[in-house]
């Protein structure tokens, strides 16, 4: 592949068509590794750098092995949704599901909580942003914004034509 500029990269596939090996224009490689299924496992920079990739038995991403050693975990609920993220430092990340399969609170790494409330057609009515802060929106009858009401008090209107927004 020639880019804009008259570089060249190369790339190179397995017989399955996963890309093995990424060379850029300046002469550097990244090679990618894959387990028997099929699921990236490694990927090697040109300095040597690995980031490694473990997978549990749905085919989700489980952990995330960097270079440095730092994991990466992801635990997945029972639908298949990111239940939980734990990044290198330790620090935490969890989401909660509605039945529609919509977030309804994620709470972040300093334990704060965002909360998601929706319509009953699954529209996003209000979002609590874990501050003390609120936005709530309003839809027309098929679903479209046409209000928003922010923490600070400002609203925006929405009015749509023909033509879209």
């Amino acid at each position: 592949v020639i880019d804009a500029l008259g570089g060249e990269v190369k790339l190179e596939w397995d017989a399955r068509g996963q890309l093995t090996r990424y060379t850029d224009c300046s002469g550097s490689v990244t090679a990618y590794t894959y387990d028997a299924l099929g699921q990236l496992t490694a990927q090697t920079d040109a300095e040597g750098h690995q980031t490694r990739y473990r997978w549990d038995n749905g085919g989700r991403l489980h952990t995330l092995i960097h270079p440095d050693g730092g994991e990466e975990r992801f635990n997945w609920n029972a639908h298949g949704q990111l239940a939980e993220h734990q990044d290198a430092l330790g620090s935490l990340t969890r989401w909660q599901y509605n039945a529609l399969g919509l977030p309804v609170s994620i709470t972040d790494r300093i334990n704060r909580t965002r909360r998601y409330h929706y319509s009953p057609q699954g529209w996003l009515t209000r979002l609590e942003n874990g501050n003390g802060g609120e936005y709530r929106f309003s839809y027309d009858a098929v679903g479209r914004v046409l209000a928003e009401e922010r923490p600070d008090d400002t609203r925006h209107y929405y009015r749509y034509g023909a033509a879209g927004l």
